[in-house]
């Protein structure tokens, strides 16, 4: 009808919070003939009397990280130079292999 007013619209509702949950993402081969993807190559620290973070002059005081650069007395700790070296898992293949499983007999022989 020419002239009508439209419909009132519904009431607004409050909006609830959504929550979306991160998944890890699948390296999951589309087609049978793709590769994939390989991970980049790690630069190699030719000088090592610098710090690989700040380019310092470290000297005798240099300390080398299991990522295999070295650093200065102010990066040397893990989370001062975002280090690649994945700890947990080194630190659980460690206490698997010093504690082994004891599986006792299920009957004993006479």
């Amino acid at each position: 009808v020419p002239g009508a007013a439209p419909p009132p619209s519904p009431p607004a509702t409050p909006a609830t919070p959504t929550t979306e949950i991160a998944t890890p993402a699948t390296t999951a081969l589309v087609c049978g003939s793709c590769e994939p993807p390989t991970p980049p190559e790690r630069k190699v620290q030719t000088n090592t009397s610098r710090c690989w973070t700040c380019n310092k002059k470290i000297g005798l005081t240099g300390f080398k990280c299991k990522c295999e650069y070295f650093y200065c007395p102010k990066h040397r700790y893990p989370e001062a130079h975002s280090c690649d070296f994945d700890y947990k898992t080194k630190e659980r293949n460690d206490l698997a292999k010093a504690n082994p499983k004891i599986i006792a007999d299920r009957m004993q022989k006479i």
